[in-house]
């Protein structure tokens, strides 16, 4: 699982690193997009600011007549 997540993170890094150096490229050739981006960005982080909870996921499913209910999370899990 270790091992796992290691790699996950790099590739996570690699990506930001990537998107970061085409993102600075575009704003090189057009400087003008800055203003764009930022408001993006802020409205993109007022968008998530309430949907962030924390690190803790409460997940609740009933099933009915024989139904069945799959739920899948990641990382360390705790079922109680």
């Amino acid at each position: 699982m270790s091992i796992e997540l290691d790699g996950r993170e790099k590739v996570a890094q690699e990506y930001a690193i990537e998107w970061g150096a085409r993102i600075r490229r575009q704003l090189n050739r057009n400087p003008q997009l800055a203003d764009t981006l930022r408001a993006m960005v802020e409205d993109l982080n007022k968008a998530s600011a309430g949907s962030i909870q924390g690190d803790n996921i409460n997940m609740t499913a009933n099933a009915a007549s024989d139904g069945r209910v799959y739920q899948q999370g990641k990382g360390v899990q705790y079922n109680s």
